[in-house]
């Protein structure tokens, strides 16, 4: 739509010159609850060891396609979550997604998640709250 291209063009400005996704990703730190589903393959195999957890933690980045979060150990590749993320004053978003990449980094460990049914109201919510922080 316009209106998404004026935000997405207003936006590009406040992102990493080497950011080639799709979607415009942003550094912004929203708190999240993961409901972790397991595996997503469909094949009939035995839950991941994450299957059926619940836990929070907060964005590290978040563009309209997806997010990357603090995560224990856990959470490998493929696996489904659905993921709500507080954009403030009850504000937020929920989305059925799947964990992309997994990975440990000095003391840390990470999960990067693509959203693979954001509905058009949160759409509008989370670039809503991208341009106005």
């Amino acid at each position: 739509s316009p209106m998404a291209a004026k935000i997405l063009k207003r936006l590009s400005g406040r992102t990493d010159v080497a950011n080639r996704r799709a979607s415009v990703r942003l550094d912004m730190r929203y708190p999240i609850d993961v409901h972790a589903l397991g595996a997503a393959d469909g094949r009939g195999k035995k839950p991941a060891d994450s299957a059926n957890r619940f836990f929070s933690s907060y964005t590290e980045n978040i563009s309209t396609g997806g997010l990357m979060f603090k995560d224990t150990d856990t959470l490998k590749e493929g696996d489904s979550v659905r993921v709500f993320v507080n954009l403030g004053e009850k504000n937020h978003v929920e989305a059925l997604s799947e964990v992309v990449w997994a990975r440990d980094s000095k003391n840390a460990r990470s999960a990067g998640v693509r959203f693979s049914n954001l509905s058009q109201d949160d759409m509008s919510r989370l670039m809503n709250a991208m341009l106005l922080n």
